[in-house]
């Protein structure tokens, strides 16, 4: 099986289910720490944060590196107690399939059955992400080849308005370029065939998405969402 390359993830110290939330918020967008969050010295928060986004240990050594600029130290044992908590709801069957659905990378921090279960649920949810993938790719071909063909319409348009004040040879010039154009307007199927492609590959899209739902449900017994 396959991963998809990692997404970047993402804190002022907060209290209570805030506290949690918000730490959660900034934790996700990066992998240092602010100032602020190495003075709070929460790490068994900043610890659960990191497992609930399935982050590796190796994390530890970023967020050391992080509070080293301001010459503070981590409590390496808190954070670790605040991780395995979070890793208990990273690591579930309907984590791995919104996980691999999303094309987030996992780093191996499940064991066991609940590790078992993460990666099966994973691999459905990379069937749906690359299939997914597949659909936007060819829909961005589409638009790019309709907008080609608004682009030559356009084009034709604007040298039929100059045809009206242009010169007797002007005018010969500009019936050449309409018809090169138009010819290549009308020779122009790789709109069509985009189209086409891409509305095969949405439909896949959907179909795969619904194997795999049905997959997860027969195997685990309820719906990944």
């Amino acid at each position: 099986m396959s991963f998809p390359v990692a997404r970047p993830r993402r804190s002022a110290p907060l209290s209570g289910a805030g506290a949690l939330v918000g730490l959660f918020l900034v934790l996700a967008g990066c992998s240092t720490l602010s100032k602020e969050q190495c003075q709070s010295g929460d790490w068994y928060q900043i610890g659960v944060v990191d497992g609930r986004n399935g982050k590796s240990s190796a994390i530890l050594a970023e967020h050391e590196k992080a509070c080293a600029r301001y010459k503070i130290g981590v409590d390496a044992i808190t954070w670790q107690r605040g991780r395995s908590e979070g890793l208990k709801d990273y690591c579930t069957p309907v984590s791995g399939f919104a996980n691999g659905s999303a094309g987030k990378s996992y780093e191996n921090v499940c064991t066991g059955r609940a590790g078992a279960d993460f990666l099966t649920a994973y691999g459905l949810g990379t069937d749906v992400y690359q299939a997914r993938s597949e659909a936007r790719e060819l829909a961005d071909e589409a638009r790019r080849a309709e907008n080609e063909e608004d682009r030559i319409a356009d084009e034709i348009r604007d040298l039929r308005r100059r045809m009206r004040d242009a010169s007797d040879d002007e005018r010969d010039d500009i019936r050449d370029r309409i018809a090169n154009l138009q010819s290549r307007r009308f020779g122009f199927d790789d709109g069509f065939s985009a189209r086409m492609d891409a509305a095969r590959a949405a439909r896949e899209a959907e179909i795969a998405e619904a194997r795999a739902r049905a997959a997860f449900t027969d195997i685990f017994g309820y719906p990944p969402y």
